[in-house]
């Protein structure tokens, strides 16, 4: 059962089930302990890429999470840094692309920039989704991405889902938790709304990140002078 960020009744349900292939191919920048892997269908697989073998090793552990094992979805670990490993993938063979590595206090912002969604973008197949997890205790990337998508021809749209308790276990919480769903798909920015994402928003001059430029003090929500409409506090579960 996935707990914390990756609730399947949540936000990440709600885009992994715009996925209506017969045979799903997903991608996902930062394998964690693996829990996406649990939100199964047949015919999905999961390509996870991880820069730090140590976490595989664990993820893989069955002494400590059994996510990978025994979940049943079919993946594949890819150890390196994961916009280097990415742009060797072979080009229109994903269905979506999670980004999920932004929930410490110090991003990885290479993968964040403009020329890293144009490389994401190219393994996409037509019609694929881009989804960015973005919890983050003290970054709002909201504006980033906002800007990132209008820059790279995309709609995007945002979700927050609340703390609730796990069905099987009360006393266990779903952590709140932020999603943003990128695509070139009206249809698709449709269902999603209609499932309560919301249109993004950006501060009046926010400037798209990229290789050459980023502001990570823009993002603080120490320094924003408006706090943030979401706020997902990670281990707290409120």
């Amino acid at each position: 059962q996935p707990i914390t960020y990756y609730s399947p009744h949540g936000a990440l349900g709600d885009a992994l089930s715009l996925l209506g292939a017969p045979e799903q191919k997903v991608s996902i920048i930062g394998l964690g302990v693996g829990a996406i892997a649990c939100i199964t269908r047949p015919g999905r697989s999961y390509d996870y890429y991880e820069i730090d073998p140590d976490v595989v090793k664990i993820a893989e552990d069955r002494r400590y999470f059994t996510y990978l094992s025994d979940c049943g979805s079919p993946y594949k670990t890819i150890i390196g840094d994961g916009r280097l490993k990415m742009a060797e993938a072979q080009d229109g063979i994903y269905d979506m692309v999670i980004v999920d590595a932004f929930s410490s206090d110090n991003i990885p912002v290479h993968i964040l920039t403009l020329e890293a969604l144009q490389i994401y973008s190219k393994k996409l197949k037509p019609g694929g989704i881009m989804l960015y997890h973005i919890s983050n205790r003290h970054l709002d990337l909201e504006p980033v991405l906002k800007v990132l998508a209008r820059d790279a021809g995309y709609e995007a749209v945002i979700k927050m889902t609340p703390a609730d308790p796990l069905p099987e276990d009360p006393k266990i919480l779903y952590q709140k938790s932020i999603y943003v769903a990128m695509t070139r798909s009206p249809e698709q920015i449709a269902t999603l709304k209609a499932k309560g994402w919301e249109d993004m928003v950006a501060p009046e001059g926010f400037r798209t990140w990229t290789d050459d430029y980023a502001n990570i003090a823009a993002a603080l929500r120490v320094f924003q002078k408006t706090p943030s409409r979401f706020v997902a506090q990670p281990g707290t579960g409120k």
